[in-house]
Parts: C-alpha cells; sequence; structure tokens
C-alpha cells in the first residue's frame, strides 16, 4: 500500500530562506498562527513560535505528533490531531493559516483542494493571510538546478516518465505529490475567495510571477482573505 499523509512521518528538516522572509512580513508577537502538517519535527510551528506567535499546530498523523509531542522543543506549541479538509476551529480564529513544507501537496485532486483552500479561508480572519508553497511541473521541467550534476538522474527520471504532464508526481519517498502550475493554483485559490499576494521562489530572491511560473519548482504562494 503506498504512502500517504496518514502514514509517512515527515522527518525532514529543510530549510529555505522565502519562509523566514515570509514569516518576517507576517508574524509577530502575539500573532495567531495556525501551522498545518507540522510533522515529528515541527520546523514550521517553531519557527512560528520563536517569532513570538501564538501557534496551534495540527497533523493528520498520530505518530508525527506523538513524536513531536514528546520533544522539549514543543513548549508553547498547541498540538491536536486533525485533517485539513476538516479544520475543527470556529470561523475567523488566525491571523495567519501556514502549511508545513510541501504539506499541501499530499490533498489531490481539484475538489479536495478546493475544499481545503475553504476550510484556510474559513479560519483565516478577514484580511489575515494562508500560505503554502507546492510542486510546480513547469518549474520541475525548466529550472536549471534539475540539470546539475547531482540532480540529472532525477530529472531525467521525471521527464522520461512523462510525470510533467500528469496532475501528480512521485517525491524521492515514494509518495504520490500533487503538482500543479502557478495559474491553477491561483484559479483554485480564486474559487476558495482567496486573493494571491505573492508567488515567490525558495531562495526569496525573486517575486515576479512570470519567472516563478517558469523556473521555480515548488514556489511559496501567500494569498489573502479579503477584508
Amino acid at each position: 500500500m503506498p504512502e500517504t499523509a496518514t502514514t509517512h512521518v515527515y522527518r525532514h528538516i529543510i530549510d529555505y530562506a522565502v519562509e523566514d522572509q515570509i514569516l518576517q512580513e507576517l508574524v509577530g508577537a502575539q500573532t495567531s498562527v495556525l501551522d498545518i502538517g507540522t510533522g515529528a519535527t515541527g520546523r514550521s510551528a517553531l519557527k512560528a513560535r520563536d517569532r513570538g506567535a501564538v501557534v496551534t499546530s495540527i497533523e493528520i498523523n498520530v505518530e508525527a505528533i506523538f513524536e513531536f509531542g514528546d520533544t522539549t522543543e514543543r513548549q508553547d506549541v498547541m498540538l491536536a490531531a486533525a485533517d485539513l479538509l476538516r479544520l475543527p476551529f470556529a470561523d475567523d480564529c488566525f491571523d495567519v493559516v501556514q502549511v508545513a513544507l510541501h504539506g499541501f501537496d499530499y490533498i489531490l485532486g481539484c475538489t479536495d483542494r478546493i475544499r481545503g483552500l475553504q476550510e484556510m479561508r474559513r479560519v483565516v480572519k478577514p484580511g489575515g493571510h494562508v500560505v503554502f508553497n507546492g510542486f510546480n511541473p513547469v518549474g520541475l521541467t525548466l529550472a536549471p538546478s534539475g540539470y546539475k550534476r547531482a540532480m540529472w538522474k532525477a530529472q531525467f527520471k521525471y521527464l522520461t516518465s512523462r510525470r510533467f504532464l500528469q496532475p501528480t508526481m512521485i517525491d524521492f519517498n515514494g509518495l504520490e505529490l500533487n503538482q500543479a502550475p502557478v495559474r491553477v493554483v491561483t484559479n483554485q485559490a480564486a474559487i476558495a475567495g482567496l486573493r494571491r499576494v505573492s508567488v515567490r521562489n525558495l531562495s526569496g530572491s525573486t517575486s515576479d510571477p512570470r519567472k516563478v511560473a517558469l523556473f521555480s519548482k515548488a514556489p511559496y504562494y501567500v494569498f489573502q482573505r479579503p477584508a
């Protein structure tokens, strides 16, 4: 049986400059943050907490919850088991809703992705922000980094499998994850009632939507619920 969000324990600690850039802009002391898909390390939740935010973190994988919950680092992070598609919170609760690295890519299919976006819009306050990243098949195909010596085998496999033409891709863990061009993600969010504020590459060096759409493998999106 293939691994899914409920069976795979995410333990990777990967850091991208764009995450800190976005947190610096949106999160400060007493900002209420919902962190979705914290994994076993709690990396995204801890980033927000360390900026003084009041963080509630949810994870669908119970094993990951227990693993993170047993660490001393989780101090001051409220932790619960919950599903992104059925958020157990009242309307207008949070200033920022952030999904951990590639957490939203576990949601497959347009219907469920729009439903997830609607749920995040529902629980964020008017004027608040929703932040997540996602694999971009155009960028995965065209990004120069994919053709470097260390990456060429993975790039060759991706291209020859014709995965760039499909709505999902297979990552190095063997997980089937969503991938979508920037325009598709933006359109899905618009259907859910969210306005795109910015889309950025992982280094945070550009927010030019044309460059990001073409060359960013996994751009970060910042959306806002209209006030």
